[in-house]
């Protein structure tokens, strides 16, 4: 096998290596957002007159982190209490409103079926075949976009955020010219990512090769980059096999032991065969990366956060900064010769756009150093949990019916 950094400047070798086809399901964010909101225009409507008690997401595993980005983007002044859980509570009833993440454990079906008898809304994002879309039939939701449920958070986000504009949870209002920027940027960004622009100017495939053989330690800020740490944690051991850890800010710097050895610099000259090397010959370098979604808008609050951030870089000389205000506002090119002026998002909405440009970079990065450790499919490729049969694929060709549909596209990339 060639070796890994070599591997991640050569896109043809990358392309052919990517057998799962996770690089052009990662570039669908932008239509991931777009097909979404669209296909929940009726839900929308229909939650519009509701005023719940509560708000009730049940999801687990990777849903979960993006279901607590989605609270952070909320903000602790929503009109409305929104709670996370992994299981229905004993208190739910006819006046709240109940969203289910499909993640495949045990109990979902039973929940929904319990909820529904209760009395509460309830919202299903699903397959469209097994034990929960038979449960609530009427209330199913089907990713309109196939991807791997691992590259499906800004489908997952933007369906959270559909629903809560239904209920209208968001101020302002979540519009078409919204919706349309952020997917405008997700398409810039993953062209930028894409494997046919060379390795200095990618900016995934350069995480990705600084990510090759350390242990990493992703913090947050604030509490979107706190959750955003957890969703980039997940994916990179998921497709990477990496070792990744997530923390808030406060938490990392009450980890004494932790903040010394990150803040330890390696000597280039050391040498590893002898004894003032030491205890680093058995121990992989750990490298710490910044998540930084939100900036706010109040200069003394700005000013405060900008002292904080500069003191953990200096707690930190070695840490890779992601920046998520700085990427939602850069000046992009698409590489399109009728490329039209973007329309820059403002409020919750350039938080959303930060923080699903963020996710994007790192879940790119992710599938690129999967590429380099040698790839392993996830479980639900190709499709997820969209209408496409998810892993049938995997199982030996007797033992299942297909039913893939005749206009199936192989050439995903496009």
């Amino acid at each position: 096998m060639p070796d890994e950094v070599d591997l991640l400047g050569d896109p043809q070798t990358l392309l052919g290596a990517d057998r799962a086809a996770l690089l052009p399901a990662a570039a669908t964010a932008g239509a991931q957002v777009r097909a979404t909101i669209g296909a929940l225009s009726r839900v929308m409507r229909e939650l519009s007159g509701l005023k719940p008690r509560a708000l009730l997401v049940i999801a687990d595993g990777r849903a979960a982190h993006d279901a607590a980005v989605f609270v952070a983007l909320l903000g602790p002044e929503c009109a409305v209490p929104v709670v996370i859980r992994s299981d229905l509570p004993v208190w739910v009833g006819a006046l709240d409103v109940v969203v289910i993440l499909e993640s495949g454990t045990p109990g979902e079906a039973a929940a929904a079926a319990v909820a529904h008898r209760r009395g509460a809304t309830v919202l299903v994002r699903g397959a469209p075949r097994g034990e929960l879309a038979e449960a609530l039939p009427g209330q199913l939701f089907v990713p309109p976009i196939g991807v791997p449920e691992v590259l499906a958070g800004p489908g997952r986000l933007a369906f959270l955020l559909g629903v809560a504009d239904g209920l209208r949870l968001l101020r302002p209002a979540l519009d078409e010219r919204t919706v349309e920027s952020v997917a405008e940027l997700l398409d810039t960004e993953s062209l930028a990512c894409a494997p046919r622009m060379d390795a200095f100017v990618n900016p995934a495939i350069s995480l990705a090769q600084q990510f090759t053989e350390v242990d990493l330690v992703l913090t947050g800020l604030d509490p979107v980059g706190r959750n955003l740490a957890g969703h980039a944690a997940a994916t990179l051991a998921e497709l990477a096999r990496s070792s990744a850890s997530a923390f808030g800010a406060t938490e990392l710097i009450q980890a004494t032991g932790l903040m010394l050895r990150l803040g330890q610099r390696r000597d280039i000259f050391a040498d590893p065969y002898g004894d003032s090397f030491g205890d680093q010959r058995d121990r992989s370098p750990v490298l710490p990366i910044i998540l930084r979604v939100t900036r706010p808008a109040d200069e003394g609050l700005a000013k405060r956060q900008s002292a904080w951030f500069r003191s953990i870089q200096r707690a930190l000389p070695t840490a890779i900064v992601i920046d998520g205000p700085e990427l939602s506002l850069a000046p992009v090119d698409s590489g399109m010769a009728d490329q039209q002026p973007r329309t820059e998002p403002t409020g919750w909405a350039r938080e959303w756009a930060s923080v699903a440009l963020m996710m994007l970079r790192l879940d790119f990065a992710a599938v690129y150093l999967g590429i380099a450790e040698g790839q392993a499919a996830p479980l639900d490729s190709p499709a997820g949990l969209g209408p496409h049969d998810g892993a049938r694929h995997l199982l030996q060709p007797d033992t299942v019916v297909s039913s893939y549909r005749d206009e199936e596209d192989f050439d995903r990339w496009n």
